[in-house]
């Protein structure tokens, strides 16, 4: 289940999810993978937090957090960003 402007969404079940990731090949890949990549990838066009708590559909703000882990690249563009990370 999805959720949408705080109303879940139910747009595939997890019987037919999992022929099409059969179908594909791919190996270890779920519905909660999904929501982990849309959530990456909302960080990593910085969408504000609380906009992306609101696109998952979360009640809770640390809920959001904990899928707005950065990779330590992410993190050091954004650091230097900064008008004196460049010395």
């Amino acid at each position: 289940m999805f959720a949408y402007q705080g109303k879940k969404v139910k747009w595939v079940n997890d019987v037919t999810f999992n022929r099409l990731v059969k179908k594909t090949g791919l190996k270890n890949v779920t519905l909660h993978t999904l929501r982990h990549t849309f959530a990456f990838q909302l960080v990593i066009a910085g969408v504000p937090l609380r906009d992306m708590q609101e696109l998952m559909g979360h009640r809770s703000f640390e809920t959001t957090l904990q899928y707005a882990h950065l990779s330590e690249d992410h993190v050091k563009k954004q650091v230097l960003k900064l008008p004196f990370a460049n010395g």
